[in-house]
């Protein structure tokens, strides 16, 4: 294991010998579109001003992620690569590294967006972002970069499972109905 923390302790320092304040911004920029704070602004956009359902979907994917999230790194308690090496962290970071928080939530969230809404545009977006959201969590020093792909991988499953409920239990008694709409606008950000 001290092998692979060390691999990747030396490729965020190589990462880190481009750095420099225009990247350090972009970069902090970019991790905050991983953060949850962001999701509780994204998913009342989703469900008010592009399509409820997604919205609701995409709420739902995204508690499952958090959960599982939440348990993984209990269950692993990796730490992050600051713990190891003090002067590469560049943002803070709180709890156990692995899997990255931030790249399995990106990949449920900006997959399933991707997945429900097939414009071109929007998936590519999607996935700009996925990268972009991880590789700023390994340039910011917060996470290895075995941390970002276990991230992707476990958003990858629950994604995967999450398909597949969704097509197996459509959720179509959510659709138009008024109540439903007003009681996921209310609750969403509460439960988030």
């Amino acid at each position: 294991m001290d092998a692979i923390f060390q691999w990747g302790l030396d490729f965020i320092i190589v990462i880190q010998q481009i750095d420099t304040p225009l990247l350090d911004s972009f970069f902090r920029a970019i991790t905050s579109l991983g953060d949850e704070s962001f999701y509780l602004l994204l998913f009342p956009f989703l469900l008010w001003c592009v399509d409820f359902y997604l919205g609701i979907r995409v709420g739902i994917i995204f508690l499952l992620s958090v959960y599982a999230n939440n348990g993984l790194k209990e269950i692993f308690q990796q730490p992050r690569p600051f713990e190891i090496l003090a002067e590469i962290q560049k943002v803070q970071a709180s709890g156990y590294g692995f899997p990255s928080g931030h790249a399995q939530s990106s990949l449920v969230v900006w997959g399933s967006i991707a997945y429900w809404k097939k414009q071109i545009w929007i998936r590519n977006l999607s996935v700009l972002l996925i990268l972009l959201i991880g590789f700023s969590r390994i340039y910011l020093g917060v996470h290895f970069p075995t941390d970002i792909l276990g991230g992707w991988l476990f958003g990858g499953l629950i994604l995967g499972l999450s398909y597949f409920i969704f097509l197996k239990f459509k959720l179509d008694f959510i659709r138009g109905n008024m109540i439903f709409k007003i009681i996921g606008i209310t609750l969403l950000p509460v439960i988030l």
